[in-house]
């Protein structure tokens, strides 16, 4: 029999229902009815649902004519009738369940959601809790998740609340997040309550796009192609979420330069975009604003001004006007901000013009401490979210706003200017020689205290620097003679390099979680660069497994990443994680506690060295 549609099988319902005054069927309502018959037995899914849809108004007589075709084993059996509708006789047949469970594993994709929906509409929820969840708890982790969504919604629709808060605590947490929202907040109590509720608050959509941008692997290691390139004036750069790496590369021996963006969940590079360099024009500063990237450059001897492009989303140059860059640029909350000899310029998103914005005080130490022979010869650093600006130039650093005004002024002991980066609002991290630096505090006065807290390596790192959002330049110097200060012993040592060989820190992502090293050949101009972060792949894999499976071992890697990692948004999860199994495991150790028996006569003692 050739499967039927849904709109023929409802009207074979139609017309084998009607009857004759005396209640026998005409012709046309026959051969309906046998067609009915015979597609329920042949398992024919558009006739099992139509009839299950009509399967209230069925006299008996028909019904019994229904179970004379039903199969032979039993499994198969229940699965017909909770199909056809007669859920009355599957109880008979099958009171707990169990062979609906059985069958229900053994099914395909297709079945068991016709199975789910056959079951919602009898509405029982105790054979729903045994069909789909089995009742052993273990066979949560078998489930998919559409199983899962399943059953944790039909419990929730039965306000079976005891049962719903113990499933929370058992499933992956990508799972657990948004169940845990099916309970109302009034039924989030009991010891579980705080941890139900930190749950339910946290969306299920941060949680995977989180997750998504992810790398997967410790170590992307990325050649040049058809290089020769030159490595040296290579410049990098990560999004503000770590989720892409932008690095250009300059061909020697052709007039061009490249941009290439790597996404860290897949590690595959992209060529963005290649544009044309003047004589000896190089490649000075790259910005990743995450839905643009900005790309500028040195025009070369002889050229006068800069080459300013945005070659993502669309490559499209950004003409030179008014004073010359002097700096290079830097994340602002409109787009990217430089220094210029008058003040500040701007290029917001999607704009093809540069907004200039006249600061005097500004001008006035750039034209006392800047030689106008030298490129860019001030650093800039930036906090978008609090639009502030720090420029340090000649022996000066001067905190701004974006609107130009002048909130911090500070005199240096010494004419180089410093790396900096913002920590917060009111503090600011100033680099000094031999990768020290010391934190300048700033009030909402104007005033400012200097060496707050000063420190260096990686114990000052760890004590003043981890979770804030470093500038990539100040990261990079910091770590540019000590690849291990961000990773401690994690990172390992790279094989002794050849004679000839050299490898450097050319960028650090903004929490430090990442860093890229780039290894070149002095006398051949090739290489390749590295991508190394050996904490990030771990948290994928490690929030897999359902809760219920999780091992003491587990929950202390998870400890271990939430003290390692610096991104807010990646400690947020583990410390979401770290909850829940801080609980499970609480609890079992809780549940052993308790007055210990007295050893017996014969009992073995161990000693401290575990002797006898």
């Amino acid at each position: 029999m050739v499967p039927l549609t849904e709109d023929f099988a409802a009207r074979l319902v139609r017309w084998a229902t009607r009857r004759r005054a005396d209640g026998s069927r005409g012709p046309r309502a026959r051969w309906a009815w046998r067609l009915l018959v015979r597609g329920c037995a042949e398992g024919d899914a558009a006739v099992q649902d139509a009839v299950r849809e009509g399967a209230a108004e069925l006299p008996e007589a028909d019904a019994l004519e229904l179970l004379t075709v039903a199969p032979e084993e039993p499994a198969d059996r229940v699965v017909y009738l909770a199909l056809i509708g007669q859920g009355a006789q599957r109880r008979a047949l099958d009171p707990g369940g169990s062979l609906l469970a059985l069958a229900y594993r053994a099914a395909t994709g297709e079945r068991r959601g016709r199975l789910r929906a056959a079951l919602a509409a009898e509405g029982d929820a105790d054979v729903i809790r045994v069909v789909v969840a089995g009742e052993q708890r273990d066979r949560v982790a078998e489930l998919s998740g559409a199983e899962l969504d399943y059953l944790s919604r039909q419990l929730a629709e039965h306000q079976r609340w005891d049962e719903l808060r113990r499933l929370v605590l058992d499933l992956p947490l990508a799972g657990a997040i948004p169940t845990a929202r099916l309970i109302p907040a009034d039924r989030r109590t009991g010891a579980t309550g705080d941890l139900l509720t930190a749950l339910a608050a946290y969306s299920p959509e941060r949680l995977r796009a989180t997750l998504a941008r992810l790398p997967r692997q410790t170590m992307i290691t990325q050649n040049w192609g058809r290089a020769p390139v030159s490595l040296t004036p290579a410049q990098a750069v990560f999004s503000p979420d770590g989720a892409e790496l932008a690095i250009d590369i300059t061909d020697t021996r052709s007039p061009m330069l490249h941009m290439l963006t790597i996404p860290m969940a897949t590690g595959e590079s992209s060529l963005s975009a290649s544009e044309r360099r003047e004589r000896f024009g190089v490649s000075r500063c790259v910005v990743h604003m995450g839905d643009e990237i900005f790309w500028l450059k040195d025009r070369g001897h002889g050229t006068p001004g800069d080459s300013l492009s945005r070659v993502h989303p669309v490559q499209k140059v950004i003409p030179p006007e008014g004073p010359k860059l002097i700096s290079c640029m830097a994340r602002a909350s409109t787009g990217v901000v430089a220094v210029t000899a008058s003040g500040l310029v701007f290029v917001d998103r999607g704009s093809v013009r540069r907004r200039h914005l006249p600061v005097p005080r500004l001008a006035e130490v750039v034209e006392a401490s800047v030689d106008p022979r030298r490129h860019f010869g001030c650093r800039i650093v930036t906090l978008p979210d609090a639009r502030l600006i720090a420029v340090s130039t000649g022996d000066r650093v001067l905190v701004l706003d974006e609107q130009g005004t002048v909130l911090v002024e500070e005199r240096l002991g010494h004419a180089a200017p410093p790396r900096m980066t913002f920590l917060t609002p009111d503090s600011l991290a100033v680099g000094a020689d031999d990768r020290c630096w010391e934190i300048w505090t700033l009030s909402a006065s104007g005033g400012l205290r200097r060496g707050a807290e000063k420190g260096s390596g990686r114990a000052g790192f760890e004590a003043s620097l981890r979770g804030f959002p470093l500038d990539a330049e100040f990261a990079t110097w910091l770590g540019r003679d000590d690849r291990h200060l961000y990773f401690g012993g994690d990172l390992p040592d790279s094989p002794q390099l050849d004679k000839g060989r050299s490898r450097w820190v050319i960028t650090v992502s903004t929490y430090a979680d990442m860093i890229v090293t780039v290894d070149g050949w002095h006398d051949r101009d090739t290489g390749w660069f590295q991508v190394r972060s050996p904490y990030l792949p771990s948290v994928r894999e490690i929030l897999k497994p359902p809760l219920l499976q999780a091992t003491p071992r587990q929950w202390q890697r998870v400890r271990e990443l939430h003290a390692r990692i610096g991104d807010p948004e990646v400690r947020e999860v583990l410390a979401l994680s770290e909850a829940c199994l801080a609980h499970r495991f609480e609890a079992e150790i809780e549940l052993g506690s308790g007055p210990v028996l007295a050893g017996g006569p014969t009992d073995i003692a161990l000693g401290a060295d575990r002797a006898e």
